[in-house]
């Protein structure tokens, strides 16, 4: 039989995994579908035009409800010019420099052509 971890034993261990280390926020521009064995090394990080990763501090920058933790606020990159196709993001750890997470963006890639185009992304973390 597996184990059953109560909804408090899940909000405790969100706010501990968030709060390990700092969190950056990273676009990448390789053509891949992330997969559970995907290495940092496929994912080629967008550089220039008002680039830069995004920090995310502890827990302050997430609402963690029932095992599941949301972005308070999206992320929004505005560019001051082309970087050409955008795949999708990841997150690293910010002290360990570990690949976190990854996700394709299910209707990208996102061309990123001329000064003021844009792309936000809202994340959302389900431990079930």
């Amino acid at each position: 039989m597996a184990i059953q971890i109560s909804g408090t034993g899940l909000q405790t261990m969100l706010s501990s995994f968030l709060s390990s280390e700092t969190m950056l926020l990273r676009l990448y521009t390789s053509d891949v579908t992330p997969t559970s064995t995907t290495a940092l090394s496929t994912l080629s990080e967008v550089s220039g035009n008002g680039y830069a990763e995004v920090s995310l501090s502890g827990t302050s920058n997430w609402n963690i409800t029932n095992g599941t933790a949301t972005l308070i606020a999206p992320v929004t990159w505005t560019f001051t010019g082309a970087v050409g196709n955008v795949y999708g993001y990841y997150i690293v750890g910010g002290t360990s420099g570990s690949l976190i997470a990854a996700e394709r963006f299910a209707t990208g890639p996102y061309t990123v052509a001329t000064n003021g185009d844009s792309i936000t992304v809202s994340i959302t973390i389900t431990v079930a």
